[in-house]
This record gives structure tokens, sequence and C-alpha cells, in this order.
């Protein structure tokens, strides 16, 4: 007795493709895409479940005509069958579901705690800066940190700004700063510019009331005194990198340009300064 042998490939690998495209369209900022990305989502998973069922249809259909071809009895089961579709939601909505909801409140929680400590972090620096950019740990829930920028001038040939590294947990794991460096002044002129700027910036974390992975990052203050020697005895072509193996956090400055037949008017040379945890 011929047998059923429906290809549902396509009907499977459009509704996996609907909720695929559903998913990525969610993390879209705009609040139509985000929609649409919804609607499809619930498009594809009720796509699946169809499919499953006239698969299983087919399958029941099948095991049903072999029966009778090779006169099997076929028992009234429809306590069983019963049974058969009721114990695995049982088994899905007592296992899966549960460890969703708890799964999905310590996600909740920890960005909860993201969206505090970087809302803290943006108002420290916004008395000092032009300019703040922070990301928002609810838009972004899936990242694995999210950063707060001070900019404490516009930008330019000088620009000066800080970066902030908030880990998905609500913890500061590193701060970055970054000063422009001009040419038209003199070496010691712009380092005294870049200790002054540092010192504005840093000061903004004193005192905070912020989960911080070593809290020598908020509260460390002096600049490497290598660093200034190697800077000062350079030139604005020479680019170096400076590791502080001694200071009681992982400490790195840089200074970043182009050599002189490479630089030109779109050459911005900078400062570099990285503290994070050991």
């Amino acid at each position: 007795m011929k047998q059923s042998e429906t290809d549902y490939s396509k009907e499977v690998s459009a509704a996996l493709a609907s909720q695929a495209v559903g998913r990525f369209l969610k993390e879209s900022d705009n609040d139509t895409a985000k929609n649409i990305g919804s609607a499809m989502q619930v498009a594809g998973a009720v796509s699946t479940v169809s499919t499953s069922i006239d698969m299983l249809s087919e399958a029941g259909s099948n095991a049903e005509n072999m029966a009778h071809a090779y006169r099997i009895p076929i028992p009234d089961i429809k306590k069983q069958l019963i049974a058969f579709a009721v114990i695995p939601i049982l088994i899905v909505v007592g296992t899966y579901i549960p460890q969703y909801i708890k799964g999905k409140q310590a996600m909740d929680q920890r960005i909860a705690a993201s969206a505090k400590q970087v809302e803290i972090v943006k108002k420290a620096l916004e008395p000092v800066c032009v300019r703040v950019h922070a990301d928002n740990p609810n838009e972004s829930r899936s990242r694995s940190s999210y950063t707060v920028m001070g900019y404490l001038r516009d930008s330019g040939a000088t620009d000066c700004y800080v970066h902030v590294q908030v880990n998905n947990s609500g913890t500061i794991i590193n701060i970055s700063y970054v000063e422009g460096v001009d040419i038209n002044k003199s070496l010691e002129e712009n380092l005294m510019q870049t200790e002054k700027d540092f010192a504005t910036l840093q000061k903004s974390f004193e005192n905070l009331n912020v989960s911080v992975s070593n809290p020598e990052i908020l509260s460390y203050q002096a600049i490497p005194q290598q660093f200034k020697d190697e800077f000062l005895n350079g030139t604005f072509y020479k680019s170096f990198r400076f590791y502080d193996q001694d200071a009681p956090i992982s400490l790195s400055c840089s200074f970043d340009t182009e050599t002189e037949d490479q630089f030109d008017e779109y050459t911005r040379p900078k400062i570099h300064f990285f503290l994070g945890s050991k």
C-alpha cells in the first residue's frame, strides 16, 4: 500500500526563516520594524506548529493504512492519544517554562542593575562634559556590556573624551581616556593639557557609589612618569605604547600618530589611557 510522503522542508524552512527575520527586526530602534518583527515571530511559530500537526496527522494516517494492509487490529486508543498529547505539554510546562521564567527574572535583575549604574555614571559626567552619550540596557538586553561616553569639549583637533564600560551585571570594568594632540602647540603644552583634562574627568568619579571591579580604577590619578618622559623626549610623528606593570590596576598609555611622511590634515594624533582590573 502506497504511503503519503509529503515534503515539508519548504514549510519548515519558511517558518524558521520567518522567526529568524522576526528576531532580527525586533532589535531595530524603529518601532514599526519592532512590531513587524514580533508579528513575524508569531507567524513563524504558528506555521511551525501547523506544520508539525500536519506531519503528525500524516504519520498517524500512514500507520493506520499499514495496520489495515497487514491486517493488524487497531485498538481503541483515544485515552492513550490524549495522554500522548498532554504528557509532553505537561513536561514542557513543568520543566522549561519555570526555567525560562527564572532565567528571564535573572536577566531582568541584571538589566535593572546595569541601567542603574549607567545612569549614575552618566549623571556624574554631565556637569563637566558638553555632551554625554549612554547605552540603554533596556533597549539592548542581549549585550555583554554597555558604555557611557563623556565629551569634555566639542569635536575638533584637540577633542577629549572618556569611555566607561559597564558589564551586564552592572559593574564598571574599565575606563578609557582619549586626548587629542595639537601639533601647533609644544609637547609640554599638550602634556599639561592632557593632565588637566584627565584630572577633570577622573574627579567626576570620586566617591561615586557604583559597583566597580577594582576601586583603584575610579581613584587612580597619576599619569606614569615613564610615559611623560617618553612623550616629551619624542616627536609628533612617532607612536609608542607604555604598560605600567607596577600599578595596582591594569594601566596602559599610548601616543598614536602617523610618521612625518604620512602625516596630513586628516591625521588626528591622540593620547590614550586605559584603566582596568588586573
